[in-house]
């Protein structure tokens, strides 16, 4: 497996009273500093909540053109058809132990929910469902389900709940590329798919209310 070397430390938004954790992880070219107005955001609604949030490498990726923050490289214009096998399961290592580090501070797994954005929002999802302890919940925004081809059911986390939001204009991230992820967490997950017909590749606070609501019902 390849080495994984996040940027800096991860961010840490928390009161005195801590009952959950939300772990977020941004997406492509962005840092977890620039997912400090979300964080605070979910936080007002979620006061008890503390919030994690990671900054992937600066890496070289194909796709881009260039190196910048990167949680895998990117090997196609179309995600889903060429992936970073290693390093989206490096990245995932890492974000368990992020998982362990709050399990270690207090916390129970079932009070940890895993958030992001586009390829925050992959590795969630593979992170997450790999975990070998139920968690508090899962949220995609604008993203997709990693390495499908490699889906083994019977090694899933399927207590996990999952909430997955996305644009209907998303041209970076097309619903039609995304529809066999969809199908495969529908057949075996606590799952709620939502779609924004005219939203873009993007996060908007409609997006982040239901996000809200949603650990609410998870239970933060």
């Amino acid at each position: 497996m390849k080495s994984f070397v996040p940027h800096s430390q991860p961010i840490v938004l928390s009161s005195e009273k801590v009952d959950s954790c939300v772990i977020l992880l941004h997406g492509l070219t962005t840092n977890g500093r620039a997912f400090l107005p979300i964080a605070r955001y979910l936080a007002a609604k979620l006061p008890d909540t503390r919030f994690v949030l990671p900054t992937a490498p600066v890496r070289p990726v194909k796709w881009a053109g260039q190196a910048t923050f990167a949680w895998y490289d990117l090997l196609d214009d179309d995600f889903t058809a060429a992936e970073d096998s290693q390093g989206i399961q490096a990245a995932s290592a890492y974000v368990h132990d992020l998982i362990n580090e709050q399990i270690q501070s207090g916390l129970s797994a079932d009070k940890i929910v895993l958030g992001g954005f586009s390829q925050g929002c992959a590795i969630s999802f593979w992170a997450g469902l790999h975990f070998p302890q139920k968690l508090g919940g899962i949220f995609g925004l604008s993203g997709y389900l990693p390495l499908a081809d490699l889906w083994q059911p019977e090694k899933v986390n399927q207590e996990t709940p999952v909430l997955w939001q996305h644009g209907g204009r998303d041209e970076l991230v097309t619903l039609s590329q995304i529809e066999h992820g969809k199908q495969l967490l529908a057949k075996q997950q606590d799952f709620e798919f939502l779609a924004y017909s005219g939203l873009g590749h993007q996060i908007v606070v409609e997006e982040l209310d239901a996000v809200a609501r949603w650990l609410g019902r998870c239970g933060l």
